[in-house]
C-alpha cells in the first residue's frame, strides 16, 4: 500500500517559494485520461540512512546500486466509470494501472485523501477513516498526521486495519541519484504504526520511510525502515525513479491519442479495429478485474481486429505496447 500512496503524492502541484517546494493545491486533480509513466528502480540500501534534515541539505545518492525495474504507468480516471464506485460515493478521481488496484482518492481545498482501494468484488478496502496523502500548503516545517481505519475484504474474510501516523516535510535542498542530480527538491519523512488483523492474528509494523520529490511534487527517491514487531525483524527497501525510456522524472501527461479504436463503444457484433500502431506491437485487452480477455501479438503497422463478439457487454482495457517499450491504454466498452 505504501508504494502506492507514495506515487499518488506526485499528484500535487506546486509553487516555489526561493529554492523551496510548497505544494499548495489539494483541490484540483489530474485531468481524467492523462497518465504518469514512470521506470521503479529497486536499489540496494545497505548501510543507507535518511542523511540529515534542514534547510538547503545535499544528499549523495549517486553511489546507490540500481536492479532492474519495470516501467509503471498509472491514468487517472473519472470513480463514476470505474468498478466498485458505489463503495466510495466521496471519490472525486481515482488512479488505476491495467491488471491493478483502483485507488480512489477525494481531494478538499486543505487536504488530499485516500478513501479506498478495489480490485474486485471480493477484494477491496474501505477507509472508515480515510488516509490523508496531503495538507496545503503543505511547506517546510509543516507536519501532519496520518491516522487511518480501513477493512479490508479478502474473499469471505475481513481483515481490519488500524494505524497511527506523522508526516512531516522536514528538509529541502539537492538530491543526487544514480539517474540525475535534482536542486529544489523536497523530503518528508513519514512514520506509522501499524495493526493488521491478516491472517487470524494482529501483524504490527512500525515504519519510517523518507521521500524526496521535485518541485512539481514527483518522486525522486524514497528509503523505507520497517521492523516487524511480531517477529522483532528490521527490513529496508530503497527506491529511485525515472522516466521511462528517458533521462529525468516523469510527471503527468496528456494521452496518447495516435491510437484510434473504433467503433468504441462497441455493439459487440463483429470487431474494432485498432489503428496508429508502430510497426511491433503486443496487444492485450483486460477486464474490469484485470482478467486478459485477448492478446495478439503483430509485425506490421496495418489496422487490427479486435474481437468482440464473445465478450460480455462492459468496460475493457486495452493495453498496447510497442517495441521501444511504450504503453498505452485505452479504455473500450462493449454495448448489447
Amino acid at each position: 500500500m505504501k508504494s502506492k500512496l507514495l506515487l499518488a503524492f506526485s499528484l500535487l502541484t506546486a509553487g516555489i517559494i526561493n529554492a523551496q517546494p510548497v505544494y499548495n493545491k489539494c483541490n484540483t486533480h489530474p485531468a481524467f485520461g492523462s497518465y504518469t509513466a514512470i521506470q521503479v528502480e529497486q536499489t540496494d540500501t545497505n548501510g543507507v540512512t535518511g542523511g540529515p534534515s534542514g534547510a538547503n541539505v545535499t544528499w549523495d545518492f549517486s553511489g546507490l546500486i540500481t536492479k532492474a525495474g519495470t516501467c509503471d504507468t498509472t491514468y487517472y480516471v473519472d470513480p463514476a466509470t470505474c468498478p466498485g464506485n458505489s463503495n466510495f460515493p466521496t471519490a472525486t478521481y481515482a488512479s488505476h494501472a491495467t491488471g491493478s488496484t483502483y485507488t480512489y482518492y477525494a481531494n478538499y481545498s486543505d487536504s488530499v485523501l485516500v478513501v479506498g482501494d478495489y480490485l474486485s468484488a471480493t477484494n477491496y478496502a474501505f477507509y472508515s477513516k480515510p488516509y490523508k496523502l496531503s495538507v496545503c500548503p503543505f511547506s517546510y516545517g509543516t507536519s501532519f498526521k496520518t491516522g487511518w481505519k480501513a477493512t479490508v475484504v479478502n474473499g469471505a474474510s475481513n481483515d481490519n486495519q488500524t494505524s497511527k501516523g506523522m508526516t512531516k516535510y522536514d528538509a529541502y535542498g539537492t538530491l543526487k541519484t544514480p539517474v540525475g542530480t535534482f536542486k529544489n527538491v523536497s523530503r518528508t519523512l513519514q512514520t506509522s504504526y501499524t495493526v493488521d488483523s491478516v491472517f487470524g492474528f494482529a501483524l504490527v509494523t512500525d515504519d519510517s520511510t523518507f521521500s524526496w520529490a521535485d518541485s512539481a511534487g514527483n518522486p525522486l527517491l524514497s528509503v523505507t525502515y520497517t521492523y516487524l514487531v511480531n517477529s522483532s525483524k528490521h527490513t529496508k527497501s530503497g527506491l529511485v525513479y525515472l522516466a521511462c525510456g528517458a533521462a529525468g522524472i516523469a510527471g503527468v501527461t496528456s494521452p496518447a491519442d495516435k491510437i484510434m479504436v473504433y467503433p468504441n463503444p462497441s455493439n459487440g457484433s463483429s470487431s474494432m479495429q485498432v489503428s496508429g500502431l508502430s510497426n511491433e506491437n503486443w496487444l492485450s485487452l483486460y477486464n474490469v478485474t484485470g482478467q486478459k480477455v485477448w492478446n495478439v501479438y503483430s509485425q506490421s503497422s496495418q489496422t487490427i481486429d479486435m474481437p468482440t463478439s464473445n465478450l460480455a457487454a462492459g468496460v475493457y482495457f486495452l493495453k498496447v505496447q510497442s517495441a521501444d517499450g511504450n504503453t498505452i491504454t485505452k479504455k473500450v466498452e462493449v454495448v448489447k
